[in-house]
This record gives C-alpha cells, structure tokens and sequence, in this order.
C-alpha cells in the first residue's frame, strides 16, 4: 500500500490542451482531406509502421490520439518563447495555415493558469499574446505606428467601437482578442468590463459551431467557457454582490443560419 501510495499519478491533462489539438487535427484533416490513418502513414516515422504480408498494417495509432486529442503533436507549448521545429511544422509545410489553430492566442487566453514568462508579469504576459495576433484584430487593439517615436502608448481604448469592431470579426483572431481583453479586465479587477466582454462572447458562439476546426467539439467548448469564466460573483453598487451566469444555450436559437466563412 505504502508503494502505491508512493507512486506519482500523472497529472490530469487540462481541458484546454485538448481543445487545440483536436482543432489543430481537424485543420489538417480539413486541408489534407485525409483521414488518422492516411495521416500517420504519411507522416510517421518509417521504422514505426510494419506492414504485414496479408496486407494489414501495425502503427502506433498517434494520429487517433490526436483526433481525440488526448497527445499534444511534437509536444508543442503554448509559449511567447521560439520553440525548435516539430512535427506541427512539418504537418505546416505540407498543409499551410494547421499550426494557426494549434499555437492561437485563444487557447492561451483560455488557459486559467496563464503562467507570466520569465522576468515578466502577467499584465506583459497578456500584451504578449495580443502582440501575437494578425490583421483586423490586431488593428482593433492597437493603434498604427506614431509618426514620431517616443510615446509608450499603442492600445486603443476598449470602447464600444473596438468591441463591436472585434464581435463583427467574424474570426477566431477576433475571438482570441476578446478573450484576451478578458483576461485583462480580470488582472485590473475591472469587473463592469469583465461582464461586458463575457456577454460580446455570445457573438462567436455560432461561429464556433460554424468552423469546421472546432465544429465537432463546440458545445465541450462553450460549456467549458460558460462554466470557467461565466460563473462569478461581481461586486455592484446597488446589491453588493450579483451573481454572474453566461449559458451559450440560451442564446442558441437566435444564432444565425450557416454564414458564410470569412476569406483566408
């Protein structure tokens, strides 16, 4: 008994690394249009395969795994930091625009334990990650370069005009912005702004149902957003403390019919 008890149990693998695998699996399956099996004869070790002469095949079945997505692929991190070059970047070679959905801004926003990188603090943490983010979205957050350097502001203000900018994105850059603003609004306690952004939230709900990355695990998606960040206690200044509750659910009948994806 004492040597069970001595025996390290591996820590249960986060919800969120889940997430990113299956939709990094789903893009190259989307890209690839071939299945786990075609994808693990294509990309596997050779050694690692053996074929039999009656024609059945033995292989380590790493592929199905991350469909499930229970194996990150080359132990890929979630990181600001260069990482050296793994399977994802060879997968990437093949099928351009795959690693997009494994490395996203989004899954690092979603992360709870947002660890801040060294010499860094969690505030640096997150500007890193927005930093991190392409085109419009990028846009919507920070201002173009001054004419003349100096100045140590870039972020827009998070006003109306920027949220609604981000909601009619339409992207999943758009939606890792706001989950960023988020996790923003968490680190300077500004629960007002926390709430407004959980509730823009709503617009990518049907979005994430739509995409074909994540279409297959949206609602394990959305019921984990709801249950980590749409379960609070808000302070307010009528009834001291009202109770926050996000249900993707509830809006699931207004969401819009198959729209049409917006161009790559």
């Amino acid at each position: 008994m004492a040597y069970k008890d001595s025996v390290r149990r591996k820590p249960p693998r986060h919800p969120v690394e889940s997430f990113r695998v299956k939709a990094w699996f789903n893009a190259v399956a989307v890209r690839s249009g071939k299945t786990a099996y075609a994808l693990e004869l294509e990309f596997a070790r050779p050694e690692s395969i053996v074929r039999f002469e009656e024609g059945t095949v033995q292989r380590p079945s790493l592929w199905d795994k991350y469909a499930r997505g229970e194996v990150t692929p080359g132990r890929d991190r979630l990181t600001l930091d260069d990482q050296k070059p793994n399977l994802v970047d060879r997968v990437e070679d093949r099928y351009p625009g795959s690693a997009y959905w494994l490395r996203h801004p989004f899954w690092a926003a979603l992360q709870l334990a947002m660890a801040p990188m060294k010499h860094s603090t969690p505030l640096e943490t997150v500007s890193g990650w927005m930093g991190k983010l392409p085109g419009e979205a990028a846009a919507a957050l920070f201002a173009d370069a001054p004419p003349q350097a100096g100045t140590p502001f870039r972020r827009r203000a998070v006003d109306f005009h920027c949220l609604d900018r981000l909601s009619d994105l339409g992207t999943f850059d758009g939606a890792a912005a706001l989950m960023l603003l988020l996790r923003e609004a968490m680190l300077f306690q500004d629960a007002e702004r926390y709430e407004r952004l959980l509730q823009e939230m709503h617009h990518y709900d049907s979005w994430f149902a739509t995409w074909p990355e994540t279409a297959p695990f949206h609602r394990e998606l959305l019921n984990y957003l709801d249950a980590r960040f749409g379960r609070m206690l808000l302070p307010d200044g009528r009834v001291g403390w009202k109770h926050l509750r996000r249900d993707w659910t509830l809006h699931q009948e207004n969401w819009w019919k198959m729209r049409p994806l917006p161009p790559e």
